[in-house]
């Protein structure tokens, strides 16, 4: 699984000063974020994604969207895994353009 410190490794920007790694991995948290959650869109039923859907709409907290994952989405750390690394080799890829 790619973590962050591997991003900086990998996108080189390890030379980069601390407040710019920070501002750069929150944009790509936000990034990975929105691809994960439309992995576990399409992973649900159209139900429980319809649930999701109208429970985002009302801004809810952290905690409560953790538990909505945790009890509807089995493969959750498998989709996070996937999404982070595909975002690593698109970047990767998008660098060396």
């Amino acid at each position: 699984m790619t973590t962050q410190t591997d991003l900086i490794r990998a996108l080189e920007m390890d030379a980069l000063p601390v407040e710019e790694q920070e501002s750069l991995l929150s944009e790509l948290d936000d990034i990975a974020f929105e691809q994960t959650l439309i992995r576990i869109l399409e992973n649900l039923d159209d139900s429980k994604a319809e649930e999701l859907e109208h429970m985002l709409e009302r801004d809810p907290s952290d905690e409560e969207v953790g538990a909505f994952f945790k009890t509807h989405v089995k493969n959750l750390d498998k989709l996070l895994s996937e999404t982070m690394d595909d975002l690593k080799s698109d970047l990767l890829a998008k660098k060396e353009n």
